[in-house]
Parts: C-alpha cells; structure tokens; sequence
C-alpha cells in the first residue's frame, strides 16, 4: 500500500518509527534546512535493504554557499535527477586487530605468558606490539628467535593462543576515536561490517567482550572460508551478507593485506596509521586514502559531515 504523509521525515521518525520497504521524499534536498539530518532520519523508518529516493536539481552550489550551508557536500555527490539514498551512504567494512581495537596488550601478555613458562624473559608491549599484525606465528617467532616455519608447530604458541583465550579482552580497547565513528555510521544509517584474519574462536567473544557483536552487519573470521586475507574471498561474502555490491564499498585496515584484500574485490581503501603497520610503509601501499584519525574517515565519506 502507499501512505502519503504531509509531514517532515523528522516527525515521522519520532512519531512512528516502523521500517518501509520504500521511501520517496518529494521536497529537493536543497530546500531542507539539514541534509545530514534528514537522511539519518529517514534512515531510521527504512527496512534493511530498502530505497530512499531524494530529488535534486542542477545548481551552482557555489552561488548558494550561505543560503544552505551545510548541505553543499551532500549536494556535489548529486547530478540532476532522482537518486538512489544507498548511492549517498557508503557501506563499510573494517579490518579488527589494529583497525578497531588495540589487541596487542592482550596478545603480548600471551606471549610473555608463554616465554615465562620456558624462563626466558619477556618482551616489552612497545617493542612486541609491532608483532602483532603477523598473528600467533609471528609473535612466538619474535619472541622465541625462531623460523615461522618452526613458530607454526611450536608447543610455545599453544600456550600463548590458550593464556589468549582465557583473557580474550583483559586489557583490549576499542582505539581512540572509533566508537564515535561507529556511533556516526549508526546514526546516519550506515551498514558497516567485520572482516578479519582472527579465528572465529577469537573472535566471537571478542566482539561480544566489546558489544560490536550485535551491531556489525557483516561479520567474516579468518576461518569462516577455507581462505582469508589478502584473498579477497572473506571482503566479498562480507557484501553478500549485507547484500551491497562491492564497488559500493569501502575498506578500512592497517595492514597491507588489508589494502590488497580491498582492491582485488573492487572496493576502495582506507589504510590507518594508528596500527600495527609501520607507518613509513602505509604510504606505499597502494590504498585510495591514509588517515590518521578515525574522525577523517567521516569527514571523507559522509554526507554533510566536515568534522
């Protein structure tokens, strides 16, 4: 059925917030005293995978500068016509270890956990946190001087991985900056997924430790596929699961697999610095966009927002 309403998609969303299938809001974008506003509101009575359509005109944006500030972005992602509300508000996909949280207290405990059990001395957080982005194998190779090779089958990472998950979020945080970017993406409709190299073991209770469980459209661990990153397969079921077409994605990561994952799915990149990637290297990655603080990355991709 249609329900013709003569009301702002504001009041509706307060006064009877229940999800239509499709939405069309015949006033032009330019006329609404908030854009960013008025695009989280709608987002709030759509369904999952529903349509919001707004109407635009062609204008020199430029000339109008003072008259609706505020909406001038919003309106530089628009050519003349009818546009699809999901062609305005990007989906993302973020890596977990060294992108949303700061794992390595709780991984490098582990492993001092483990050197302590054969008396050879422990490693500083500082030093050891760099480690941390080549997983269990890396940090038992690092600490004990050994060949990965030799690292994989080593009864030493059997104790890290089991001290790990005993004390999964003992010491981990989300990192500075990221829970109001996720808060952002919520507010202004924004699906946003997980996808990561941590075993699945790891990382449910994790995410549940960090209540981002039932908040992440998409959630893909590092054995959920017989492959993971830089393989682009995990990035692409991760769309298939909040069913958006990967070119309408964007991938964040600290990692150089994470870039690579990225592109060969066809998405964009965002590689972060406040990682485990040493960051003379970030820049040569490859990624479409390097930020420092999780605030760049809505001030980059959301409509309306310049903070």
């Amino acid at each position: 059925s249609i329900d013709y309403r003569h009301q702002t998609v504001e009041q509706l969303a307060e006064e009877e917030p229940v999800p239509y299938d499709i939405i069309c809001c015949l006033e032009m974008l330019e006329h609404v005293p908030d854009p960013s506003k008025t695009i989280a509101a709608c987002s709030t009575v759509l369904k999952p995978g529903g349509d919001i359509f707004f109407s635009t005109i062609n204008r020199n944006i430029k000339s109008f500068l003072f008259a609706i500030i505020g909406a001038e972005y919003v309106l530089s992602l628009l050519p003349k016509g009818t546009h699809d509300y999901r062609k305005l508000i990007r989906p993302f996909l973020f890596d977990l270890d060294g992108t949303l949280a700061d794992t390595a207290p709780d991984l490098v405990e582990a492993l001092n956990a483990a050197l302590t059990r054969e008396d050879l001395p422990v490693v500083n957080l500082d030093e050891a946190r760099w480690w941390v982005a080549g997983g269990s194998v890396r940090l038992i190779a690092e600490g004990f001087g050994l060949p990965e090779a030799s690292a994989r089958e080593h009864p030493a990472r059997t104790a890290l991985l089991d001290h790990y998950g005993r004390h999964i979020c003992k010491h981990t945080q989300l990192f500075e900056g990221i829970a109001e970017l996720l808060e952002a993406l919520d507010t202004r409709g924004c699906r946003w997924g997980i996808v990561t190299n941590k075993p699945t073991v790891y990382t449910t209770p994790l995410l549940e430790a960090l209540a981002l469980d039932r908040r992440a459209a998409a959630i893909v661990s590092g054995d959920t596929l017989p492959v993971s990153k830089p393989d682009p397969a995990p990035l692409l079921l991760a769309c298939r699961q909040m069913e958006v077409a990967p070119g309408q994605c964007i991938y964040v990561g600290d990692d150089r697999r994470d870039v690579s994952a990225g592109q060969a799915a066809g998405m964009s990149t965002v590689a972060v610095t406040w990682g485990y990637g040493w960051p003379d290297e970030i820049p040569h990655w490859g990624a479409d966009q390097v930020v420092k603080r999780p605030a760049e990355i809505l001030t980059a991709f959301l409509p309306g927002n310049s903070d």
